[in-house]
Order: C-alpha cells, then structure tokens, then sequence
C-alpha cells in the first residue's frame, strides 16, 4: 500500500511569495495564473504531482498557508 499526500494551499493567506515551490524536493507545487483577493499569485499541487508528505513547503511557509495530509484509505 502506498502513501497518498494532499497538499492544501489556503489562498487567502498566501502572498505568493514561492519559497514552498522552491524547497519541494519532488518539485509537485508550481504558481498558478490565477490570483487570491490581495492579488497574489499562489501556487497550488501539480495534477501528476508525487507528493512525499515531507512536510518542507509546511515549515518554511512563512504565512502558515501551506497543509500536507494523507489520504486515508476507507476499509470496505
């Protein structure tokens, strides 16, 4: 069973400034072309992003707008 990692960028508290982007060591965040409502470029999760749940983007985000979890598998 392999891990799956969500990373969740709040866009309202964001200002763009892509230091998450920078120290992904498996590059899965990139700027987007849209912009929050302060009018800043945030960045968001690759669609073929292979997230490790390193947790990087979260500790040096310096506007705590950055969540990484894992998706939990539901028993069937």
């Amino acid at each position: 069973m392999t891990a799956e990692f969500v990373v969740e960028i709040d866009e309202k508290r964001c200002k763009g400034c892509a230091i998450c982007v920078a120290v992904c060591p498996k590059q899965c965040l990139a700027i987007q072309d849209n912009y929050n409502p302060s009018g800043y470029f945030y960045p968001a999760l690759k669609p073929d992003a292979d997230c490790t749940g390193c947790g990087a983007c979260v500790k040096l985000c310096p506007d705590f707008a950055v969540t990484v979890y894992e998706l939990l598998e539901q028993a069937g």
